[in-house]
């Protein structure tokens, strides 16, 4: 893109400053074109179902992926930041407390993205159920020696293998053209959906540092007030459980 261009060139010549072979950066003269952020990809609760049905489809490790955007509402870099101290099975909840980045080919491990971001976030028992087998699986891996959740190749997987891989998956599944991040939308809008939780409560669940962020993200959906961590994740968990007794009342049926 234009801006990682600039981004490249800038370094370049701010090297070129330091050896004293320029007085000034050309590129801070330079106004960046403005970027329109693309829509954001929500799915329905169809939508829901068929991308759920369709996970035995994929690695365990990027399903864990999946389910914790779409079910626990992490962020793409929290998510591959977990590392297996971060899980505590006997209260099902992962600990958020780091952000894994990939920059100039190089990891970057960070502090989350804002105090209230470190958080520990209880997930359904069906998550639950696969982050537990992923640690089995992990375990009898011998090349894995590293303590990251989620790997690929027994290596801690890359954000944008990870971004890529949900792009196959979804046009596989002739499901909508959805991201990591909007699977996380998706997580916000079911909550708001249901009628079960207030505004404060899924914000608090997405770990915006104030309400106010979140009505500035998802005012579409906040159109009025409806009547924390626990009930949500007992709410995800009840949604689950229906959908896969419809699956089996159709199976019988057919």
């Amino acid at each position: 893109t234009v801006k990682n261009r600039i981004s490249l060139l800038k370094s370049a010549y701010k090297m070129a400053i330091r050896n004293k072979m320029l007085t000034y950066n050309p590129c801070d003269a330079v106004e960046l074109p403005k970027q329109k952020k693309p829509d954001i990809v929500v799915l329905t609760k169809d939508d829901v179902q068929a991308f759920v049905d369709a996970l035995d489809d994929t690695t365990l490790d990027l399903r864990v992926v999946y389910e914790l955007a779409l079910f626990g509402g992490l962020r793409r870099s929290e998510i591959l930041g977990l590392m297996n101290d971060d899980v505590n099975v006997t209260w099902s909840t992962v600990s958020v407390k780091r952000t894994r980045h990939r920059i100039h080919c190089e990891d970057i491990i960070q502090d989350t993205k804002t105090e209230r971001s470190r958080a520990v976030v209880a997930v359904p028992e069906f998550v639950m159920y696969d982050i537990v087998r992923l640690m089995e699986q992990h375990e009898k891996d011998p090349y894995i020696d590293n303590p990251f959740l989620i790997q690929y190749a027994a290596q801690p997987m890359r954000p944008d293998y990870a971004k890529r891989q949900i792009k196959k998956f979804t046009r596989k599944h002739g499901l909508p053209d959805v991201t990591l991040h909007g699977l996380r939308h998706t997580f916000a809008s079911m909550l708001n959906a249901s009628g079960e939780f207030d505004i404060a409560e899924i914000s608090a669940a997405l770990r915006h540092s104030n309400i106010n962020t979140t009505l500035g993200i998802y005012t579409h959906l906040f159109e009025s007030a409806t009547k924390s961590s626990r009930r949500i994740s007992d709410f995800m968990q009840k949604g689950h459980q229906k959908g896969t007794q419809d699956k089996e009342k159709t199976a019988e049926t057919q």
